[in-house]
């Protein structure tokens, strides 16, 4: 079931930017990899109930992130095809029609990349006091940086010792549990019931897919 429908339709309702922030930033982690997993949908929608943030709300909140994104993608003055598809990616993810993602992208290329337009990761301290998509992620871009720790868990496609090679040619370092300090963690399955996981999940580090995290190290 999409994520909007599983919202409730009526609650008092919060107009506290701190609220929407807390929303849009476990938001952002569970787009990280561009899916949302079972785990990560039903973290969001509880999360939703005890902030007081409604269906109607969320969808507002849904359309603000989408237009830092569209934003994003323009700050080098071309939008290329997989910024597009990007957006449109996430725009089905947020149950947000094409054409209202589509009409986001066109305005954010009228209006241009003024002042603060720009879309910065949670990491770099990216949001505003209204309650703005903070650490909204641009098209193509990665939380990841070198030094950053990763965990991995799972059985998985290629042997461990590939995905550890890959991390570390990108200069991320590969750790063998999970704590605060991890960057990332890598499963076999986003919706995995390990105990790395679940620590993950409690920590609020991001979990993603091993082919999400070969596009990550990609783009670092």
């Amino acid at each position: 079931m999409p994520l909007l429908s599983r919202l409730v339709d009526h609650l008092p309702g919060t107009t506290a930017p701190e609220a929407h922030r807390e929303y849009l930033a476990m938001l952002d982690r569970a787009l990280l990899d561009r899916f949302l997993s079972v785990r990560e949908r039903e973290g969001l929608v509880a999360l939703a109930g005890e902030l007081g943030i409604g269906r109607a709300t969320a969808a507002r909140l849904h359309h603000e992130y989408l237009e830092r994104l569209a934003r994003a993608a323009v700050l080098d003055g071309v939008v290329t095809e997989d910024e597009r598809l990007d957006l449109l990616t996430v725009a089905e993810l947020l149950s947000v029609e094409k054409q209202d993602a589509l009409a986001m992208l066109e305005r954010a290329a009228a209006a241009g990349s003024g002042p603060g337009g720009g879309v910065g990761s949670a990491r770099e301290g990216g949001g505003d006091a209204g309650g703005g998509a903070a650490g909204a992620l641009g098209p193509g871009t990665s939380q990841l940086q070198r030094g950053d720790m990763v965990v991995f868990t799972g059985e998985m496609s290629l042997p461990r010792e590939e995905w550890v090679r890959r991390a570390m040619d990108a200069g991320l370092v590969p750790h063998s549990s999970v704590t605060k300090k991890v960057a990332l963690v890598v499963a076999a399955d986003p919706d995995s019931l390990s105990g790395k996981a679940r620590k993950a999940e409690a920590y609020g580090i991001p979990i993603v897919g091993e082919w999400a995290f070969e596009e990550l190290i990609q783009h670092m």
